[in-house]
Parts: structure tokens; sequence; C-alpha cells
């Protein structure tokens, strides 16, 4: 999307977890961006669902956590998946 690698992982809801659903982890490395500390921060206080981080002073991501419902749902995980998308792409314009 946008250019952009990313993965989705996906966990099984807990047994001991009545909520049901299906926790979601998008993410996608944008190291190679070289963001600043101060660009990533504006990103995350703009953006109420992705957010970017860097990790060990080396790497950087923007991620995007949901839930799937246990029942499909496609209009809800269509809902998900294009704000993932956006994110995408709003990250290809930096």
């Amino acid at each position: 999307i946008g250019g952009r690698k990313f993965r989705v992982m996906m966990f099984e809801r807990s047994k001991d977890n009545s909520f049901p659903s299906v926790s979601v982890h998008f993410s996608s490395d944008i190291s190679d961006l070289r963001l600043p500390e101060e660009r990533m921060a504006f990103w995350n206080a703009d953006n109420r669902f992705s957010k970017m981080y860097r990790q060990d002073g080396a790497h950087a991501f923007v991620v995007y956590d949901s839930f799937f419902p246990s029942s499909p749902d496609d209009a809800f995980i269509e809902s998900v998946v294009n704000i993932w998308a956006g994110a995408l792409r709003d990250v290809a314009k930096l």
C-alpha cells in the first residue's frame, strides 16, 4: 500500500477473555524515512488510530492495533483495513 510493505498479525482470542473478537496488529517498518522525533510526534498527535514509534534508536515503525469480531462482519473488517491503508498512503507522502 502506497509502496510500503507491511505485515498483519492476528491473535486468537484468549479463552479467559469474554470479549468475542480477534486481536489484529498491523505494522510497517519506516526506518528508511529517517524521520526526526518531532515529525513522528506530529504524526502521532494528528492520527487517532495509527502511531509511529522508534525501537532501539535505529528502527522506526508505524502500527495500528484493532479487533475483528469473532463472527465475520465484512463491513467492519473493511473499515479497519481502510484505516490502515489510509495511514500507509499518508506515510508514503512523507
